[in-house]
């Protein structure tokens, strides 16, 4: 008997393959999309149940990281993907879907020994904080107040190379942060500082122009508008942190 052995990266190739093949569940064509594999039942999973039982279609999530979704979403492999920044051109891709569901603030966070060592944003001068900007421009900005950057694309990481003293400080979203650093055990070695939110970010739904439920981009949208008229965006997102 011969036994073959696939290199691990060829294996992810096809791995993605299968997994934004079109789903198709008893004659129901399944709403795909993706979330981070750091808060793969987190969040924004929540949200897309939400919006998949009020368009009374089957929901497919499988975990991959942010930029690979917007990837996907370009090349209709998922319909729909939700988090996401306003600072991608829309092109012939993929369209965004307003009103955004939710602004968030993003907050420093640091070691508890120099919880109150920075009395304003500008104290940063000099320090390099584990972040993840949205815009180039942004990224500038910062840099002219003379914060550099050091680049970590998951909460963890940020998190790690603050304790490792890799960093100044992080910034993310508070209660992410809050929840993970439950998670990790850390939530009295790494707390907020005493400093106004870093910046606001906006998150939008985006659907695929490819995707066959561009046929209901009304019905989406609708959704959106109600959910946020009503909130029941904001409702899942308490109730997701209470449980937490």
């Amino acid at each position: 008997m011969y036994k073959f052995f696939l290199p691990s990266k060829l294996l992810s190739i096809i791995t993605v393959i299968i997994l934004t093949a079109p789903f198709v569940t008893y004659g129901q064509t399944t709403l795909s999309s993706s979330v981070s594999p750091e808060f793969k039942d987190g969040l924004q999973k929540k949200y897309l149940n939400f919006i998949a039982e009020k368009m009374e279609h089957p929901l497919s999530v499988y975990p991959i990281n942010y930029n690979q979704r917007i990837e996907l979403l370009r090349a209709g492999k998922i319909d729909i993907m939700v988090g996401l920044k306003a600072q991608h051109p829309e092109n012939n891709d993929f369209i965004y879907l307003h009103p955004s569901y939710e602004k968030l603030t993003n907050n420093v966070f640091v070691l508890k020994e120099n919880k109150n060592k920075y009395k304003a944003l500008t104290d940063l001068k000099n320090t390099t904080i584990a972040f993840t900007p949205d815009k180039t421009q942004i990224a500038g900005k910062i840099n002219q107040m003379g914060i550099n950057l050091m680049p970590a694309p998951y909460l963890k990481q940020k998190i790690e190379l603050l304790l490792k003293g890799r960093v100044d400080a992080l910034v993310y979203f508070k209660e992410s942060t809050l929840t993970k650093l439950k998670e990790m055990g850390l939530e009295n070695e790494v707390v907020q500082a005493s400093l106004p939110a870093f910046s606001v970010r906006e998150h939008f739904v985006a659907i695929s122009l490819k995707s066959p439920f561009i046929k209901q981009k009304d019905k989406l949208t609708t959704i959106i508008k109600d959910g946020v008229k009503n909130g029941d965006f904001k409702r899942i997102r308490q109730k997701h942190y209470l449980t937490q």
